[in-house]
């Protein structure tokens, strides 16, 4: 069954009498193209700088140092070579 709602404000309006059966339901949303905002993930706009100064090559190693030590790190291993 297909049906036309509404989007608006993160809602989706249903018509007058349709109405679903209680519990989880599981439901196929066919969005036209255009509908949708880019889909780019958010970032920190501070992360973004960091990274920009950082280069494209900067890549991310957990290894137990606080932020300020990798940042550190990391601007001497790219300015010291």
């Amino acid at each position: 069954m297909q049906i036309e709602v509404q989007y608006e404000d993160r809602y989706l309006r249903l018509p007058d009498g349709i109405k679903f059966k209680a519990g989880l339901q599981k439901i196929l949303i066919d969005v036209p193209d255009g509908v949708l905002e880019d889909q780019s993930t958010p970032t920190d706009p501070v992360l973004d700088g960091l990274y920009k100064m950082l280069g494209k090559d900067y890549i991310y190693r957990p290894s137990g140092k606080s932020d300020q030590e990798l940042l550190a790190d990391a601007l001497q291993e790219k300015y010291l070579k």
